[in-house]
């Protein structure tokens, strides 16, 4: 049985905060990469696979859409890590 008074555990605590934190960025980062689709006429997966193919050269507005697509990728990975990490903490409790 558990206490109602008990305390949140703070891992899981600090796990929210985390998720919550890199929610926004990944917001912020769709933004920006909406941006740069509507600018170009063209999906970021479609940009991003012609760019690497080398079809698109290196401008400076290229080279920072695929930047911003590598952190949505990173950021991606970082929430899913978070969801088996707070997965991890609830069973333990």
């Amino acid at each position: 049985m558990v206490n109602s008074c008990e305390q949140p555990n703070p891992v899981d605590k600090l796990i929210t905060i985390e998720q919550e934190r890199t929610q926004r960025e990944l917001t912020d980062l769709n933004a920006r990469l909406r941006a740069f689709e509507t600018s170009f006429r063209l999906s970021s997966d479609e940009f991003y696979r012609r760019y690497e193919a080398g079809e698109l050269g290196d401008s400076a507005e290229f080279m920072e859409w695929a930047s911003f697509y590598d952190m949505r990728a990173a950021l991606r990975q970082m929430c899913e890590r978070l969801s088996e990490e707070q997965e991890n903490v609830s069973h333990t409790q």
